[in-house]
């Protein structure tokens, strides 16, 4: 069984979405903002929001996952 992928800011910045908008999304989802600076976000729990660009993002990380596995 492989690791849960996590997203992290630098997956933010990759698809140009600005910080504030970001911190907001997360406030507006129940998400911990602080925990994901810290720690980054499972992909799944992101993707699990809906939102199309949180679906990108946890997509971006999934494929770098994936290549640094290859």
């Amino acid at each position: 069984m492989s690791e849960p992928v996590k997203a992290y800011p630098r997956h933010l910045r990759e698809d140009h979405l600005c910080m504030g908008g970001s911190r907001e999304f997360f406030k507006q989802h129940g998400l911990s903002w602080m925990d994901f600076l810290e720690n980054g976000i499972l992909a799944d729990d992101l993707a699990a929001t809906g939102n199309p660009m949180a679906i990108k993002v946890a997509e971006n990380a999934r494929n770098e996952a994936k290549g640094k596995a290859e």
